[in-house]
């Protein structure tokens, strides 16, 4: 059983914070004042920017021009390959980092990511490659040093050479 004079105390209380029982008047909308409203915007500004944190600096990756040269022409010697061929995006991204991941750690410096040129899907268009290339720019600019087109002998336009940064 409930007490009356907890029940007396609980409405009082109630009622100097403003709040109307459920079955009584209701209440009248307190005035905003500008500080509150300040308080407001700058509470809404920091959830927004944890939301949606602003975009890092683009860095530009660049390639010298005799590995620019040699990916083009000719063959060379790969550390790494690895076959995205069947994956979707998703998919694709995970085993990318994972793989990147693991041969920057194992100081490889070079490596093929085989993307396919996207003639077999719904579109008939590339799909992995510029995802790929997306991740490159983004995520894994911190393990990449330079990318290009692999040679024709290597997957040429479905594939890529990524060159990787020393630790």
């Amino acid at each position: 059983m409930t007490n009356p004079d907890s029940k007396q105390s609980f409405v009082k209380t109630m009622a100097q914070l403003n709040v109307t029982p459920l079955n009584g008047p209701a209440a009248q909308p307190r005035k905003r004042d500008a500080s509150s409203d300040q308080d407001r915007e700058l509470f809404l500004s920091a959830l927004n920017d944890e939301l949606h944190p602003p975009d890092p600096p683009a860095r530009t990756l660049t390639l010298e021009a005799s590995k620019l040269k040699l990916a083009k022409k000719s063959t060379f010697d790969v550390q790494e390959v690895l076959d995205l061929h069947g994956n979707t995006r998703t998919q694709a991204l995970q085993i990318l980092s994972r793989f990147v991941i693991q041969a920057f750690t194992n100081n490889v410096t070079s490596l093929i990511v085989v993307t396919g040129k996207g003639k077999h899907n719904a579109m008939r268009a590339p799909v992995l490659k510029p995802t790929v290339e997306s991740w490159i720019k983004g995520p894994g600019a911190r393990f990449v040093h330079s990318y290009a087109e692999a040679p024709r002998a290597m997957g040429g336009a479905g594939a890529l050479v990524l060159y990787l940064r020393g630790r």
